[in-house]
């Protein structure tokens, strides 16, 4: 038995990008900045470095999602990690690690200068699933 199955939470470091497939799927990438806590070796300080892990999400999600998101949010995302492997037009090959989102969830509002100018500003923990109606909630 495989499993694949990624669980991360960071801000985004820009705007996310929507573009189509050649067969019209939309697609929405961005990165993420997820920190790493580790010790300055030279002041003995615990710092934060980021890891920017590159996210792609496909169909009616990317669509939805595109229009909300934006360069500070706070966001986690569930998906799996998804290797492209390519060569170059010289020969070379080349590789990336992506993580394929099934799920994003904004955690709350945009962090410093880049807030969101927006009306109305997506609430705190509020999980974007259009398929999600009121009539689903058995209680």
């Amino acid at each position: 038995m495989n499993i694949n199955t990624v669980a991360i939470s960071g801000n985004l470091g820009q705007d996310p990008e929507l573009r189509a497939t050649s067969s019209g799927t939309p697609v929405l990438t961005f990165s993420l900045a997820v920190n790493e806590r580790r010790k300055n070796p030279q002041t003995a300080e615990w710092e934060d470095r980021p890891n920017w892990i590159p996210v792609v999400l496909f169909g009616n999600r990317a669509t939805a999602l595109s229009g909300l998101l934006k360069k500070g949010n706070k966001i986690a995302v569930t998906g799996k990690l998804h290797l492209n492997v390519w060569e170059t037009q010289d020969g070379q090959r080349r590789s990336r690690l992506d993580v394929h989102a099934w799920e994003v969830e904004l955690m709350g509002k945009p962090s410093g200068r880049h807030q969101s100018t927006d009306e109305n500003p997506a609430p705190e923990n509020e999980t974007y699933d259009p398929v999600l109606v009121d009539e689903d909630v058995p209680f």
